[in-house]
């Protein structure tokens, strides 16, 4: 290659000359390319000028690696003839491949194009007076720091509905823009992080993990596969999970342990088993992470025995349970009334350095109180108190609940006066407890009138239900409208457990319209219905 001054246009051009396969001549092809600057980023223009001295057969069909298209520009059709072969400029349309250039990564979605004399493959940017409000504030909002490539895509993005297929623009951005795996994931990051068209997040990983620009990884698959099963899309996750064993990548450590979290919060039990025995016979080595998954598998399978016996054979390992993994075991343990279960899991944490909290104290409280034994619940309690720490309402709550199972209200009454003179006053979840143990010994007066002790401040939910509840089996009906009145109208922080009582109670005194509705509000909030509420309210 040689460099030479050209007279007619004043610039220094490149001279190449190459041999067509097709004709035994020379042929002589000027380059020129001209650099600009827009902003802070370059971009190249280039022009290609064919010299005059064409066969008949017109230009080369090939003229440099360089070049993966060259197609005539001016009259639409190829020189087929001697008389097109003239001394005037023909320019040819060019795609360039620019990867050899270091200023790519910031080249803006507007510079990045390549053109011949204004007709080239251009980045077709969006419209903007055919954007909305919604759309026009994305695009406003997307970080100033974004490569030019990656901003061009998310526009597009923002711009496509739910339904769209993003196929054919992401093969045109791969074509055209010649994205670097850094750009793939910045578009992702950006997607994933202001939820844009959630739904397509998904397609354009898995189109992204098919393309050879994305370098894909076994940890990119394994994201993918975690992402669709917290959305409850187990036959997504299986389907890409199939896709990564079919191009050679092998499963490691964090993909079982993401599998077995899948199964085990659907509910599959065997096959977050399966998984795990899996996991065993292979030559990984079963990490903190990976044990505790299966043991929350058997936590919420309703079997924290069987939990407990891992926590062993992690001991006997010398790896630590999680405090989380711990707690989880303390609350399967007292929603059973388990009470010798809960203390042996209480005594493990302490065993293995975790100091026990207000929180599992008072799950291991609860554990008594359900189990029917208020005298040992009443020493976890005074041992809270010899710890330092000061129990809030819930933890009182759960001993006068302890106190409720056995129908001791004297003892009761004595304890919460005790803590009255140490300041504590009845919040919501004691005077719930409290209201609903008045109610059904027919103490409507003393119900209500610490009722209106703590109607001076928000009234919660739960006591309302209370409330409800006691004047229905006293058959106050005018009382029980109003309160299911007020009940309908501030719904928002009941539990299942609230909802259930309330349709309970409906059901028994045959209000069944009623008690469609509150299951309607409490589907409305996310709540599934208990299924023996959900089977009585079928037609």
């Amino acid at each position: 290659m040689e460099a030479i001054f050209y007279p007619q246009t004043h610039t220094f051009y490149r001279k190449r000359v190459l041999t067509h396969p097709l004709h035994s001549s020379l042929r002589s092809i000027i380059f020129s390319t001209t650099r600009r600057r827009r902003g802070n980023a370059a971009s190249s223009q280039c022009k290609v000028i064919v010299s005059s001295q064409w066969s008949i057969g017109g230009p080369p069909r090939r003229l440099h690696s360089r070049f993966s298209a060259l197609r005539p520009c001016c009259h639409g059709h190829p020189l087929t003839t001697a008389a097109a072969a003239t001394k005037e400029e023909k320019y040819y349309e060019v795609e360039v491949d620019d990867t050899e250039d270091e200023s790519d990564s910031d080249v803006g979605e507007e510079k990045y194009t390549q053109q011949v004399k204004g007709k080239g493959l251009r980045w077709a940017d969006v419209d903007e007076n055919a954007l909305d409000k919604a759309q026009k504030s994305l695009i406003e909002a997307l970080p100033p720091k974004l490569s030019g490539r990656s901003k061009a895509l998310l526009k597009h993005i923002i711009c496509l509905s739910e339904e769209d297929d993003p196929s054919e623009l992401i093969m045109k951005w791969v074509r055209i823009m010649k994205p670097k795996r850094v750009d793939w994931l910045a578009v992702l990051k950006q997607m994933e992080e202001q939820n844009l068209n959630h739904p397509l997040f998904f397609k354009i990983t898995e189109i992204a993990l098919s393309e050879e620009s994305f370098e894909a990884n076994i940890r990119d698959y394994t994201k993918l596969i975690d992402a669709y099963a917290r959305k409850g899309n187990l036959e997504d996750a299986e389907r890409v999970l199939g896709t990564m064993e079919e191009r050679g990548f092998i499963c490691d450590e964090i993909t079982f342990t993401v599998l077995i979290q899948m199964y085990s919060k659907k509910g599959n039990l065997d096959q977050a088993r399966h998984i795990f025995d899996k996991m065993k016979l292979s030559v990984l080595k079963l990490d903190q992470k990976a044990y505790g998954s299966m043991v929350m598998a058997y936590v919420r399978a309703g079997l924290p025995e069987a939990g407990v016996s891992l926590i062993r054979e992690m001991e006997s390992k010398s790896i630590t349970a999680g405090k989380e993994v711990y707690k989880a075991l303390l609350k399967s343990f007292a929603r059973q009334g388990n009470a010798d279960g809960a203390q042996r899991v209480f005594n493990s944490m302490q065993f293995a350095g975790i100091v026990p909290n207000l929180n599992s104290c008072t799950i291991l409280l609860e554990a008594y109180a359900r189990a029917g034994d208020p005298d040992q619940a009443r020493t976890v309690f005074e041992n809270i108190i010899k710890a330092g720490q000061k129990p809030d309402d819930k933890c009182t709550s759960v001993m006068v609940y302890a106190y409720e199972k056995k129908n001791l209200l004297g003892k009761a009454l004595i304890f919460l006066l005790n803590l009255e003179k140490d300041g504590f006053k009845p919040g919501a979840e004691t005077s719930a407890i409290l209201i609903d143990w008045l109610g059904k010994l027919g103490l409507v007066e003393e119900a209500e009138e610490l009722f209106d002790e703590i109607s001076k401040t928000e009234v919660p939910s739960k006591v309302l239900v209370s409330l409800w509840e006691m004047y229905a089996r006293a058959g106050l009906q005018e009382k029980a409208a109003y309160t299911l009145g007020l009940l309908q109208k501030n719904s928002q922080d009941l539990n299942v457990n609230g909802f259930e009582r309330l349709i309970s109670g409906l059901l028994a005194g045959g209000f069944v319209d009623e008690a469609k509705k509150i299951q309607d509000k409490m589907r409305m909030q996310g709540l599934t219905p208990p299924e023996p509420i959900a089977v009585a309210l079928t037609p």
